[in-house]
């Protein structure tokens, strides 16, 4: 069933929502609003313009303008919770008790105010999407330069892969600006920054609505910031001694906000396993993959084949012939195609004598790349997560002088692994 739209609450939506990235940006330092405005409406008009379009198509293609299942899922769980706000119903049922009921809360709220347009909260990704580049651009600066940073963040604002998120009814672009925003805050703390306990307050912030989108990432956020610490310590003892003590928060901080006094490390192990046995029940695949899928935390020694395979897979373990996923698909190519500079941007970063400072730059996403290996092998939509800081990276190798010799080895190597990809999903 086609859901509804309306043209009058999708334009005032979308001009809201403007005016919305508009005020973000205006109220930032004038270095910053100079070129990140610009671009940031660009980006906005854009993919605004492109998700009515993209709706008229997936309707077109018989989808009903969702292209997941997850989608309908979100668009189904708004509708029921708009419908008990509006009529003072017990918040409870469908949508109210998902793992992750923020999104559903969010187009709920605009379903209330606005009808059940299920456009709306597509604009509103875009606005989401166009504000992620803030934190991307102080990120990139801080690791790199100002060159490295803006050209990272015009590569967020357009790579297909993201591009596509956006216009999905999908959480991915909300996951994506807190992530960014938790990193940033993260790492400022890390550096020890001015305005440290205004760092750590609006870390706290989001992670307390990290869990609402995407609980499962609270505890690896955490564990980022755990053993950057440790690395850092040139007193191992030292940095053990108050990591046992950040584990004792992090459960407390857990148990708080999860609001179960069940919870506990072994838990989340168990959720970790859960999701390993679904994983093993997916459609069967051909070639390497059948030999990096792991269906237990006892097969952890396929850990190594399922990360390079993740890295350097553009398509989904469990790859249907169905247009919105072959899309999905080729549009995270384009990521492949960047990670040479990727990889350049990441070991200049290891090359400074001061590179320990820099570790949580490379451990975000090493500690993440790590976990969807374990999880699905290669999931596209929680790469999302991280697509930042790679890009990041890619910006940061972009910039970098040119070396003839090494780039030529390196393309030649990604036209070698072209091979392999081929070879490993569908042989």
């Amino acid at each position: 069933m086609i859901p509804e739209t309306s043209l009058a609450s999708s334009i005032i939506t979308c001009v809201l929502f403007a005016a919305m990235v508009v005020v973000f940006y205006m109220v930032r330092p004038v270095e910053e609003r100079k070129f990140l405005l610009p671009l940031a409406m660009i980006a906005f008009v854009i993919k605004a313009a492109l998700v009515p379009l993209y709706f008229q198509f997936l309707v077109s293609i018989g989808f009903d303008g969702f292209a997941f299942f997850d989608s309908v899922k979100y668009h189904l769980a708004s509708v029921k919770m708009s419908t008990d706000i509006a009529y003072d119903r017990p918040w409870d049922g469908y949508g109210w008790t998902f793992n992750d009921p923020g999104y559903g809360f969010i187009g709920a709220i605009l379903y209330w105010i606005f009808g059940p347009n299920v456009l709306i909260p597509r604009f509103l990704n875009v606005a989401v999407s166009s504000m992620t580049l803030l934190y991307v651009y102080r990120v990139a600066r801080m690791t790199f330069d100002e060159r490295a940073a803006r050209v990272a963040a015009i590569l967020v604002a357009f790579i297909p892969f993201t591009l596509l998120h956006t216009i999905n009814h999908r959480k991915e672009p909300f996951v994506q600006f807190l992530a960014m925003f938790i990193f940033f805050h993260a790492f400022c703390i890390f550096r020890q920054n001015k305005n440290l306990i205004v760092h750590v307050f609006f870390l706290v912030i989001a992670l307390v609505g990290m869990r609402y989108f995407r609980n499962g990432f609270v505890l690896p956020f955490l564990a980022v910031m755990v053993v950057s610490f440790l690395i850092s310590q040139r007193n191992l003892l030292l940095g053990f001694g108050l990591a046992g003590i950040t584990v004792i928060a992090v459960i407390g901080f857990q148990v708080m906000v999860a609001g179960d006094p069940d919870a506990s490390v072994a838990a989340d192990v168990g959720r970790l396993q859960g999701k390993l046995a679904r994983s093993a029940s997916f459609s069967e695949v051909g070639g390497l993959l059948r030999y990096a899928r792991m269906s237990s935390l006892t097969e952890i020694y396929k850990l190594p084949l399922a990360l390079f395979l993740f890295i350097i897979m553009p398509f989904p373990p469990f790859f249907r012939e169905e247009i919105p996923t072959i899309l999905l698909s080729w549009a995270n190519l384009f990521g492949v195609a960047l990670l040479p500079h990727t990889i350049r941007g990441a070991w200049s970063l290891l090359r400074r004598s001061d590179w320990r400072a820099y570790l949580p730059v490379l451990i975000f996403p090493a500690v993440f790349l790590l976990l969807f290996s374990v999880i699905h092998v290669g999931l596209l939509r929680y790469r999302e997560t991280i697509s930042p800081m790679l890009m990041i990276f890619a910006a940061g190798g972009w910039v970098l002088p040119r070396n003839a010799l090494l780039s030529g080895i390196i393309y030649g190597g990604l036209a070698a692994l072209a091979v392999l990809v081929y070879t490993a999903r569908f042989a």
